[in-house]
């Protein structure tokens, strides 16, 4: 659904299909000009020429299905151009967006208008979380506004399918790909609890893959601060169960109010089953799926597949364990299990170097989980050319030290006659 467009009568000659898409500002004034000068005269049918835009890209089949159903207005958000509806879920739509200068693309999610104070609130909180984060492993935020009273955060478009895609597509995943995607998302929670972040919403559809087997987190809409004294997500959160069903949590799911980092380790674990087992941890209705994530014992993976590599299957196990404090306390310490199954895998996207300096689950970060989170290439690269000039530089020096001894016998300069050196010296050192 789109929220915020005004309809008028839906055209029926082509003239009311241009006078709409003139109003709409789609198209500019001059690509519309060039379109009529190649096209006169028009047929009449404003299907029809609908189909000749789209075939010159001026306008997308999305914008065509708008305007031939008489809508004019909410085709831009800001500097923004709306191309198509990519998602819709329970905080509003998702597009896929066009800068209309620097023609990037970019995915923008909508707030739809009339939200209540929670709803807005639960908004304005995934625009700061987002805003904190800057990883290869969860999508970034570009820009937030305020169009009307329309809400919107602009994020990094990402050209993938979600992980629940991929196994309805493809089916159930192989051990193998399942465990650089689960390393993958880890580093980028690793990130988010450095920040002091629990994402709280972990599940396949929120796992999105790009073509050269990127994994980023999306949506941080139930992202909640690890700060006691931070009392935003109590009062929105009061009474409530947040999170997927099928994912959730025993502590989420009994809405306990200390929930910390591990529970997005139990969420990946629940997710790691799902899209190797092709079916989530438990069946039934939500009620009995929150209890059962509470009291059942979960299934191994070398109970639904017996030949599933049992040490990694007490890896998933392990996340899945009831209580917290038995589960794996940070996301670089489920990487550094993971580690031996990683060797041999294609190069994926592993930003992190917590592996190597993990936290403590009490939150304290020491210098070194600061300084080594992320190494961006670009820096590396720096050093590697600072390296090569004093190498150089080392070079010279030598050669001219050499040149010098041969010359003199020494390469230290011999005094001279002069009369004047002596006095030069000595008033240099006064």
């Amino acid at each position: 659904m789109h929220y915020f467009v005004v309809a008028m009568p839906a055209p029926v000659t082509s003239s009311e299909l241009l006078e709409l898409l003139r109003k709409s500002g789609v198209v500019t004034p001059s690509a519309l000009r060039t379109f009529l000068d190649r096209h006169t005269p028009l047929t009449p049918d404003p299907k029809t020429v609908a189909k000749q835009l789209i075939q010159l890209t001026l306008i997308t089949t999305f914008q065509a299905k708008l305007l031939l159903a008489g809508r004019y207005k909410g085709f831009r958000l800001g500097s923004y151009k709306l191309l198509d509806q990519i998602g819709q879920g329970g905080m509003g739509a998702v597009y896929l967006a066009e800068h209309e200068t620097r023609r990037g693309r970019v995915a923008i999610k909508v707030l739809p208008p009339g939200g209540n104070k929670i709803t807005i609130e639960r908004f304005l909180r995934e625009a700061r979380s987002a805003a904190a984060l800057d990883h290869p492993n969860i999508v970034r935020l570009v820009d937030s506004g305020l169009e009307g009273n329309i809400h919107f955060l602009v994020m990094e478009y990402v050209a993938g399918r979600t992980l629940d895609q991929v196994v309805e597509d493809d089916g159930p995943l192989s051990a193998e790909s399942t465990v650089a995607y689960m390393v993958q998302a880890a580093a980028g929670l690793q990130h988010a609890y450095l920040k002091g972040l629990i994402h709280r919403d972990i599940k396949p559809g929120n796992l999105i893959l790009t073509a050269d087997g990127v994994v980023k987190i999306l949506d941080m809409g139930l992202a909640r601060s690890g700060d006691e004294s931070d009392m935003l997500t109590d009062m929105l959160d009061a009474g409530s169960v947040v999170g997927a069903a099928d994912y959730i949590s025993p502590e989420q799911a009994s809405n306990a109010a200390d929930i910390d980092i591990r529970t997005d380790l139990y969420s990946l674990g629940a997710t790691f089953f799902a899209v190797v087992a092709g079916r989530p941890l438990f069946e039934g209705s939500v009620a009995n799926k929150l209890l059962q994530h509470q009291l059942e014992e979960p299934p191994s993976l070398c109970d639904v597949d017996q030949s599933f590599p049992p040490k990694l299957a007490a890896i998933v196990s392990k996340l899945l364990k009831k209580s917290p404090a038995d589960r794996y306390q940070t996301p670089a310490k489920l990487i550094e299990a993971l580690d031996p199954w990683v060797k041999g895998i294609a190069p994926f996207t592993v930003m992190t170097a917590a592996v190597r300096s993990p936290s403590k689950i009490d939150g304290s970060i020491s210098n070194s989980d600061v300084e080594f989170d992320e190494v961006p290439a670009r820096n590396m690269r720096r050093w590697y050319l600072i390296i090569a000039i004093l190498f150089l530089m080392l070079v010279v020096a030598a050669g001219v030290m050499i040149t010098l001894f041969q010359r003199n016998g020494s390469a230290i300069p011999q005094s001279t006659d002069d009369p004047h050196t002596e006095s030069s010296v000595k008033t240099a050192m006064e």
